[in-house]
């Protein structure tokens, strides 16, 4: 089932949905700034998990062509779902909460990124010592895990109150954990093959 209000104003979720992808995008790249202010936490390559964005964030490009593109096709995507309200109630559900229930996952890591960092711009360098670095990797695995146990979370809210929304945001957000664990596969550093040949340029800790 979905909420009796979409029937009336089918819109509303299209509405909220831009406002939540371009909010994303500047959450991103005022993340990126804070990170760049900070010299606790170092990751490895760039603040951006998505590969789409990575050169837009580390040029914190204010306006996109990529970030453009997606938010018009999404947008058009949604729209074509309005037509389903009154045939397939059901499928505009589970399309509507898998673009919206993404967004929120993602908006509550932008905001305890930005808090993190925000509080570790403001350490001096006379207050603490040392640092904190880890590879890409890392940095996937934990995004995964942190989508996987909010994703296992709507699938258990829809079980008890069966909104089509809510599976199609599990389904969107499990989907996401998956996409980021097959970077995480892909980011894995190169073993080292003899101590002695190694530049230290790999060498990280956590």
């Amino acid at each position: 089932m979905i909420p009796d209000y979409l029937y009336w104003y089918p819109w509303i979720p299209v509405i909220i949905w831009l406002i939540l992808y371009i909010s994303d995008y500047y959450l991103t790249i005022w993340g990126a700034k804070l990170y760049r202010s900070q010299h606790v936490v170092k990751l490895e390559g760039s603040y951006e998990l998505t590969p789409a964005y990575i050169k837009d964030i580390d040029s914190l490009r204010k306006f996109s062509p990529s970030f453009l593109f997606r938010l018009v096709f999404g947008t058009f995507v949604l729209l074509f779902t309005l037509i389903l309200i009154s045939k397939a109630p059901w499928l505009y559900g589970i399309i509507v909460g898998d673009f919206l229930f993404v967004e929120l996952a993602i908006h509550i890591r932008h905001f305890s990124n930005i808090d993190t960092y925000r509080y570790y711009s403001k350490i001096k360098e006379s207050d603490i010592t040392g640092s904190i670095s880890y590879p890409k990797v890392i940095a996937y695995k934990r995004s995964s895990n942190q989508l996987l146990a909010f994703g296992i979370f709507m699938f258990i809210t829809y079980g008890m109150t069966l909104n089509w929304m809510i599976l199609g945001g599990a389904i969107g957000v499990l989907h996401l954990a998956f996409n980021h664990r097959m970077l995480a596969s892909k980011s894995q550093p190169a073993p080292k093959t003899d101590g002695n040949t190694s530049d230290g340029s790999n060498s990280v800790g956590i």
